[in-house]
Order: structure tokens, then sequence, then C-alpha cells
């Protein structure tokens, strides 16, 4: 994880600055995906400037990449907070539920990753976040293959929900249940994830 300050380290008014355009971008990137997005927009969403983005992050790919490992680095803390042997898939999933109700633009900017991953760079970025998750999954939560499959398979179609907005649309079929595998009670309110779009 590298987009951050790590624990401990005292945000300078530069990161502070820097990671409201991060958000910014995850914002736009969640939104238009790469080919979608432009950097004029993120700098709407920051209150900056378009020069302002361009002299921080150089190239619009440059961005994608950073904001990517910026929604990374916050989906790996998420987990590594909670993560602990025996495997337990109903915790780490409840995690993973938390944190797409509550910003279902990381969960969209890493999605839109695999979109455009007929860019070299962007794949790689995206192989290096997917074996990252694995690895951690399994070395400090101490899942199994089978586990780690049936979990990162839920991950996927919680993703796919998100980006086609399958959940929360008023007057249609509630999918929360079906798609994070979890009683209707417990999903939640499924509209918080139209926020993203």
């Amino acid at each position: 994880m590298h987009s951050r300050p790590r624990a401990g380290e005292i945000d300078s008014g530069a990161d502070i600055r820097r990671r409201r355009m991060l958000d910014a971008a995850v914002q736009a990137f969640a939104r238009g995906g790469y080919h979608g997005a432009t950097t004029a927009e993120v700098a709407r969403y920051a209150g900056v400037s378009q020069p302002r983005i361009i002299q921080v992050f150089g190239t619009k790919l440059e961005l994608f990449l950073e904001a990517h490992r910026y929604a990374g680095d916050l989906m790996l803390e998420a987990f590594a907070a909670n993560l602990r042997p025996p495997f337990d898939a109903q915790s780490v999933g409840r995690t993973y539920t938390d944190l797409v109700m509550r910003r279902p633009e990381l969960s969209l900017m890493i999605f839109n990753a695999f979109t455009a991953a007929d860019e070299p760079r962007i794949a790689q970025e995206a192989r290096r976040l997917f074996l990252e998750i694995v690895q951690l999954l399994r070395e400090q939560g101490g899942a199994g293959d089978q586990e780690l499959s049936a979990f990162l398979a839920r991950g996927m179609l919680i993703n796919a929900a998100l980006a086609m907005q399958l959940l929360g649309r008023e007057g249609e079929t509630d999918w929360a249940p079906f798609v994070f595998g979890l009683p209707a009670s417990v999903a939640g309110d499924s509209a918080v994830v139209e926020d993203a779009h």
C-alpha cells in the first residue's frame, strides 16, 4: 500500500490536498471509467484547475493508476483491520459490504480497471491489487483455496451489480439479499449505492 501516509505519520497540507484530488478522481473514474472520465471532471470535483491536476499527476493514465492504488489501499486497510484465522467469510464479507454501502465508488473504481485492461499498465495495476488481496486473505486471514474462490466470486458479483446500477432502484426487485448473500434486514438500505452514479 503506497498512496497514503503510513499510520502514525502526520498529514501535511500537501497530503490533504492530494488526497482530496484522489477522492475526486475516484468519483470521476467510478462514474465514467478510464475512457469516459476527463481530467477536467476530476478538477471540477476537487475544486481545482485542470492544469493543477496535470501538474500534480502528469497524465490521465498516471492519475487513474494512482486513484486505483488509493482505492485499493482503503479496501486493503478495511480487510486487514478485521482479519484473523480461522477465515470467517461472513465477517470479512460484512466488512466488504459495509465498505461498499458507505463508499460504492471505491469498488466501482477498482471494477473499472478491469474494463480498461486493454491498457497494459492498467492491467498490470489491476493484477497487482488482485494478488495483494489474495495474499492478505490467505496469509493474514487464513483463507483456503475454496474459501478464497467463493469470497472473491461474491466480490465480483457485488462489483458487477454496482456497475449495472442494479441495487436500490425504486419499484424494482430488491437484489441486495441475493447480491450480498445476506438477509434483507442485514443487507441494509441498498439505495445508498446510487450515490456513486
